[in-house]
């Protein structure tokens, strides 16, 4: 509901994106379903999954469940989190947030090159957003670890970027909104 009613009221104010980048996950997929439908010509836009965009792996935590079972039944993982830190720690067959941070740039490098000055929508995750946002306004790991620890994103919400020609050599993307629920 809170997708289909994004959808309603993204359509009338916003133009149409020119490309929509979705993360390979179900629900983003049906986040893009449920937008469509409250905004059909939504439709017409080509959407591209995007690896790079989904969630971060988080390895056999899925197994586990918990980090303190995890924890408990293999401590070194304990240690080694303790040691290494929020930002660094991978889980077993996971990624850091280094890790995904790594996939992000990748992804935006994709965005400069094939798509500047396009209107871009992205469907994603807030492991994702915290990372771009990082990458763009060129957080410290300090920031960004605090940031996705006390700034969660809200569930359906939007990330707005615009360009401004007028700021650097090249323009730049400029934070307009965060976190903004249309629903």
């Amino acid at each position: 509901m809170q997708a289909y009613k994004t959808g309603l009221a993204f359509a009338k104010s916003e133009k149409l994106p020119e490309v929509i980048f979705v993360s390979p996950y179900t629900r983003t997929k049906q986040t893009l379903e449920e937008m469509i439908r409250g905004w059909p010509r939504l439709a017409r836009v080509r959407a591209i999954i995007d690896e790079r965009i989904r969630e971060r792996n988080i390895g056999t935590l899925e197994v586990f469940g918990d980090w303190r079972i995890l924890n408990i039944m293999k401590p070194i993982q304990g240690k080694l989190f303790r040691k290494q830190g929020d930002y660094h720690y991978r889980y077993p067959q996971g990624e850091s947030k280094v890790d995904v941070q790594f996939r992000d740039r990748s992804f935006f490098e994709t965005l400069t090159r094939d798509f500047p000055q396009k209107t871009v929508l992205v469907i994603s995750h807030q492991i994702t957003i915290s990372s771009i946002r990082s990458l763009l306004e060129y957080w410290t790991e300090k920031e960004f670890i605090r940031f996705d620890k006390e700034e969660n994103s809200r569930n359906c919400s939007l990330t707005i970027y615009r360009g401004d020609p007028a700021q650097g050599k090249d323009g730049k993307l400029i934070l307009e909104t965060f976190n903004q629920v249309l629903y």
